[in-house]
C-alpha cells in the first residue's frame, strides 16, 4: 500500500521543492484539501448540475464480466482507449443516465462512434439551483437517492446515453481541462487551490477534471511529461502503480498513440502469464484514495485507474526540468506513427480518440521547437555545471525534414531497430519504453 510519510511541520514552500526535487516514491496526503469547501462538495450528480448543458465528450465501455463485455472483448487483454465508444452529450444528459432515470432503450450491439472533431460548445452559467446528491448505494425512496420524479425523465431519442444499460457500461468524462470546460465558471477555477502543497497561483485552470461512473478507468500507462497531483473529491478510485524500473515487465506500447502516454500491453488487473510471463516480476504499488486524499505520482510511474463508485477527482501536472528532453523524444515518436498512420483505418487504430494527424511539415515544425527549448534548457543547466556544454550548437536553428531523415537512417539507429525486430520488439505485447 502507499503511505504518506510527509512531516507537516515543514513549509508549503519545502514540500515544493521535496516534490520537483527529492520525492521518487507515491504519497498520499491527508488533508491538504480541507480548505476546499465547495469542490470537496462535488459529488457526480453536483457537478453535472453545475456544468448543466455544457457539452462534452464521454467515453463509454461495457464493465468488465457483463455480456455487452463478453461479446466486445477477450479476457485478459489491455483494452485501450481506441476500442470504447464515444458520445457527444451534455453533463446533465451524463446526470439522468448516472441516476439511471432514462427510459432504456434495448442495449445496442458495440459499434465504434470516434470523432476527433469534437469541440467544447454552449458554454452556461452556474445555475444556482440547489444539488441533488448522490446516494452510492441506491436505497430507500427516490428523493432521498436523489432521482429524478417521472414528470423529469426525457425521451430516450433526447438522451445519447439512453442506448447503453446503466448496469453493463460505464461512462467516463476524463481528461477535461477546466481551463476550457469551466472558461466561463470562475466559481470552479477557484474552488481549486494547490498551494498547500507550495505551488501558489496554482488552480482550476491548472487542472484537469475527471468525472466517472463504477467501473470507469483509465488503462494503465505512464506520462512521459512531468510529475502529478490528484486530488479525490468525491467516491473512491483504486489505483495500481509500478515504478520505473519495471518497464520492460509492463510491455510498454506507443500504439495506440497519444502524446506524452506511453501504454502497457497487459491487462495488469488480470494478467495474462503466458503471453506476458515478465509481468509476474512487476512490483506492484496499490492504493485506494477516499475523498480528501492527495496522491503524488513521480514522474515516470506506471497506473492504472478505476473508479469503485461514481467518483470525482481533479489533477495538476507538474512541470519539470526534465521535460524538455521528454519533448524531443515525443517529437520523433509523433513524426514516425504520423508517418505510417495515413490511412484512415489505420488511423482510428493507431491515434487516441483526442490526437489529431499532423501534416509531416508541421511535426517537423514541432521538434524543431522542442529540440530549440532542450538546447536553451541545456544551456542554462550547464551554467549550473548539469550537462556538458552545448555552445554553438547546430540544434539552435531546429531541424529539417533531410535531418531528420538522415538521424532515423544512421547505422546506429537501424542497427537498434534491427536489433528490437529480433528480439521480437515488433510483435505486439513486446517492445521498449
Amino acid at each position: 500500500a502507499v503511505q504518506a510519510t510527509w512531516d507537516d511541520r515543514c513549509s508549503t514552500d519545502e514540500l515544493r521543492e521535496a516534490i520537483l526535487t527529492k520525492f521518487d516514491q507515491p504519497l498520499v496526503f491527508k488533508g491538504k484539501t480541507d480548505s476546499w469547501t465547495f469542490a470537496r462538495a462535488w459529488s457526480p450528480v453536483e457537478i453535472c448540475q453545475l456544468l448543466g448543458h455544457k457539452r462534452t465528450t464521454f467515453k463509454i465501455c461495457p464493465k468488465y464480466g457483463t455480456e455487452a463485455f463478453r461479446k466486445s472483448f477477450k479476457e485478459n487483454e489491455a483494452i485501450f482507449e481506441t476500442q470504447c465508444e464515444y458520445v457527444e452529450g451534455r453533463f446533465s444528459d451524463f446526470q439522468e443516465w448516472l441516476e439511471d432515470a432514462i427510459v432504456r432503450e434495448k442495449t445496442p450491439e458495440r459499434i465504434t462512434t470516434r470523432d476527433n472533431t469534437h469541440s467544447e460548445k454552449v458554454p452556461e452559467r452556474l445555475t444556482g439551483q440547489p444539488a441533488k446528491k448522490l446516494k452510492l448505494e441506491h436505497e430507500g425512496d427516490d428523493n432521498e437517492t436523489g432521482k429524478l420524479s417521472k414528470s423529469e425523465v426525457k425521451s430516450p431519442s433526447d438522451n445519447p446515453f439512453s442506448r447503453y444499460s446503466r448496469s453493463e457500461y460505464w461512462a467516463y468524462a476524463d481528461y477535461k481541462h477546466m481551463c476550457e470546460l469551466c472558461s466561463d465558471m470562475l466559481e470552479l477555477q477557484l474552488a481549486i487551490d494547490w498551494s498547500a502543497f507550495g505551488f501558489h497561483g496554482r488552480d482550476g485552470k491548472d487542472s484537469t477534471l475527471w468525472v466517472g461512473s463504477e467501473g470507469a478507468c483509465t488503462p494503465c500507462h505512464y506520462d512521459t511529461y512531468g510529475c502529478n497531483l490528484v486530488a479525490q473529491l468525491w467516491g473512491r478510485k483504486r489505483w495500481v502503480l509500478f515504478p520505473p524500473d519495471d518497464s520492460e515487465c509492463l510491455y510498454p506500447t506507443r500504439l495506440p498513440y497519444e502524446e506524452s502516454s506511453v501504454f502497457s500491453s497487459v491487462d495488469v488487473c488480470r494478467p495474462d502469464l503466458t503471453k506476458f510471463p515478465e509481468f509476474a516480476r512487476a512490483k506492484a504499488l496499490e492504493v485506494v484514495l477516499s475523498p480528501g486524499d492527495v496522491l503524488f505520482v513521480p514522474r515516470h510511474w506506471w497506473h492504472y485507474v478505476e473508479c469503485l463508485q461514481p467518483a470525482v477527482s481533479v489533477n495538476t501536472w507538474i512541470e519539470l526540468p526534465s521535460d524538455a528532453h521528454d519533448r524531443v523524444k515525443e517529437g520523433v515518436v509523433r513524426i514516425l506513427v504520423s508517418v505510417f498512420a495515413t490511412e484512415q483505418e489505420t488511423e482510428k487504430e493507431w491515434m487516441n480518440p483526442n490526437e489529431v494527424v499532423f501534416p509531416l511539415a508541421k511535426n517537423i515544425d514541432l521538434l524543431s521547437w522542442a529540440l530549440r527549448e532542450r538546447t536553451r534548457d541545456s544551456e542554462l543547466r550547464e551554467r549550473t555545471r548539469e550537462l556538458p556544454s552545448t555552445a554553438g550548437s547546430p540544434l539552435q536553428d531546429g531541424i529539417s525534414m533531410e535531418d531528420f531523415v538522415r538521424a532515423v537512417t544512421s547505422e546506429r539507429v537501424v542497427s537498434c531497430i534491427v536489433e528490437e525486430m529480433l528480439r521480437g520488439g515488433g510483435a505486439r505485447g513486446r517492445g521498449g519504453p
